[in-house]
């Protein structure tokens, strides 16, 4: 329990780190995309090539850096899941956990529940004919 605890506090650090970097590379864009308006506005249309170029590559890279963000948050939210259910006595496969000291105080999660068709219903689907489209009959 503690290692998921540390874990998820290391989880939590680096999703607040990507949070951050992926506000800053939103701000590198930004600047970039100034700067290339102003060079193009002051020097000459070369700087719009090269500033656009620039742009794609801190685009790429500020791709990576949403997905690592997105991946960090993921293992958060698995790392909390993971805490929860060993607070709770829940095994992974959702059943209580047989080796849990609170294996009688939490209730046990319901199961499924598949609506099967009633008696009627079932002879009803069974006298119709799905190729003419018309019931038959029953001998």
């Amino acid at each position: 329990m503690e290692e998921y605890a540390t874990r998820l506090s290391d989880r939590r650090t680096a999703a607040a780190r990507w949070d951050a970097a992926h506000v800053r590379m939103g701000n590198v864009r930004l600047a970039i995309a100034a700067a290339g308006l102003a060079g193009w506005w002051l020097l000459s249309a070369w700087s719009l090539l090269a500033a656009g170029l620039a742009f794609v590559v801190a685009a790429v890279w500020h791709d990576g850096v949403i997905r690592r963000g997105r991946r960090s948050h993921r293992a958060v939210r698995y790392y909390q899941t993971a805490i929860a259910r060993v607070e709770a006595g829940i095994s992974i496969l959702g059943l209580p956990d047989p080796n849990s000291i609170h294996q009688r105080l939490t209730p046990v999660p319901d199961l499924i529940r598949i609506p099967f068709p009633r008696a009627g219903q079932c002879l009803r689907m069974a006298s119709f004919d799905h190729r003419t489209k018309t019931k038959t009959d029953n001998m």
